[in-house]
């Protein structure tokens, strides 16, 4: 096995050619025990090279890549772990740091993906070609007699970890996939951690924070779950976590996430796949819009039922913004939450589901749910601290049946407007921001800072205005730097690796 990097300059450096003329220099390279190479964040960097494999001062290290070989793989949610022989390399998915403790590891961080191949085509496709001509580098790549395992980047900033022995690796986190993994749990310890902390803060914010908590909620996950739970992304981590409903409501919305996620996404990742090659089409890229249900759109398709939620609060707030003073949202009766059972289905029948803390016992087992037989860990929580009884936000008389028919939650859908907002990300809702606002009497966050995007600077932040109209990646499993790119010639269809 050999290991080849990008040697990260920004320039592009030339040679005089024999006729005179300026060539490009390429810019990937093999590695050798002398590499001192780290990649990472500010903090938390790893070796390109095995460290335990280095010269350092005057001891010598002789190349040993040559002894390492593929031999297994494991893989859990967010990352894989490669059994080189010798040693093992970790690739971990961004955000996940935190969780592990040294030895060693790769994440891929926010703009580095993989890249399997063949040898001969990384040979004649990628290293011989410039980054400025390809526009993303090669942050990694592991060299095989006949095949290669590619790090594609847009900006270096990945991170690798190797160790001698699969027991120097740290642990990883529960799978949310394996029995073993208990959500309620983890998250009512996370709560009660946080009793004491300033909570005035937006609640997507401190989710998207807790990445030892909320697996692989990010930027617009957390956007697409909040509207499967029918909350707003405005609310503060207190108006959130104090109410069972809500909170209830969100560990349904991430839950039915993930069961998506496990059971659909090879749908959308098969048909792109081009002889082991990940190279979407702009149609394939363009069918990810069909997954999402308000980011990066602009308007959303949603039950008769709930758009009459939606009317209901959009009327609510605009009385509200005429009041001359600020006002606090858990104290107005007649703002209610925009939710719709039927988007969480898979979690309300799961045998342990919460349905009771989102409707309350006794509407529930009017719904048809049945009482818990013995206390779950949440419920134990909001006893304890005083919060069980707390209004759910849903709209009384509303719910006379739990789940909609086929026909009513798929067809003939009205559409509403999506909403979009930017203050540190951006923030889209099918319901508007009541800029006048609390979250409660004694909020010191003010979340009228929240800025409306304009209609010119909005539509540029539409997907399909991205897939279709610029050379930036978008959003999704499909939008990586360094996807192969599909040519037809003839009936042929080939593929291409040069260009992002």
């Amino acid at each position: 096995m050999v290991v080849y990097r990008s040697n990260g300059s920004t320039s592009t450096p030339r040679r005089r050619s024999r006729n005179g003329s300026q060539s490009l220099i390429l810019l990937i390279k093999a590695l050798d025990s002398s590499c001192t190479a780290k990649r990472g964040t500010n903090k938390s960097q790893g070796s390109v090279y095995p460290p335990m494999w280095r010269t350092t001062g005057k001891k010598k290290a002789t190349n040993r890549l040559g002894e390492l070989a593929l031999v297994g793989m494991e893989y859990t949610y967010r990352g894989i772990i490669l059994n080189l022989g010798g040693l093992f390399l970790m690739v971990f998915h961004p955000l996940f740091p935190r969780l592990l403790p040294h030895p060693f590891q790769i994440q891929f961080l926010t703009h580095t993906s993989a890249h399997p191949m063949s040898r001969a085509a990384y040979e004649s496709s990628i290293k011989v070609v410039n980054k400025e001509l390809r526009k993303f580098r090669v942050g990694m790549a592991l060299v095989f007699k006949d095949h290669v395992l590619a790090f594609h980047s847009h900006d270096l900033v990945f991170q690798p970890t190797w160790a001698c022995s699969r027991d120097e690796l740290p642990a990883a986190a529960s799978d949310f996939c394996s029995p073993s993994w208990d959500f309620p749990s983890a998250l009512a310890t996370w709560m009660l951690g946080r009793r004491d902390q300033d909570r005035n803060g937006l609640a997507c914010e401190a989710i998207r924070a807790a990445n030892d908590v909320f697996f692989g909620i990010g930027v617009y996950t957390v956007i697409e779950i909040f509207f499967l739970a029918g909350l707003s992304p405005f609310l503060t981590e207190s108006e959130l976590f104090d109410c069972p409903s809500r909170t209830a409501r969100f560990g349904g919305g991430y839950v039915t996430f993930l069961d998506k996620s496990e059971k659909d996404l090879h749908k959308l990742i098969q048909p792109p796949m081009l002889d082991g090659y990940l190279a979407p089409t702009e149609q394939q890229r363009l069918g990810y819009i069909n997954w999402l249900h308000v980011y990066a759109k602009d308007r959303c398709k949603i039950p008769l039922r709930m758009a009459e939620l939606v009317d209901e609060y959009a009327n609510v707030v605009a009385e509200r913004l005429e009041l001359p003073d600020q006002w606090v949202r858990r104290d107005t009766e007649t703002l209610y939450d925009v939710f719709e059972p039927t988007y969480i289905r898979p979690a309300l029948l799961l045998e342990r589901n919460l349905g009771h803390l989102i409707f309350g016992s006794e509407l529930w087992q009017q719904l048809g749910g049945e009482a818990p037989k013995e206390p779950d860990t949440l419920t134990t929580y909001f006893e304890e601290q005083g919060l069980l009884n707390q209004p759910t936000f849903l709209r009384p008389g509303h719910y006379t049946l739990l789940f909609l028919s086929d026909s009513d939650f798929s067809r003939s859908l009205p559409h509403r407007k999506v909403h979009t907002y930017r203050n540190d990300k951006q923030l889209w809702s099918i319901t508007p921001f009541p800029a006048n606002s609390r979250g409660r009497q004694c909020s010191r966050v003010r979340l009228s800072n929240f800025l409306l995007n304009s209609l010119p600077h909005r539509k540029r932040m539409l997907f399909s205005h991205i897939v279709k109209n610029t050379k930036k990646v978008a959003i999704g499993p499909l939008e990586y730097c360094g996807n192969a790119h599909r040519v037809t010639i003839g009936k042929k269809t080939m593929y291409v690796k040069m260009f992002s």
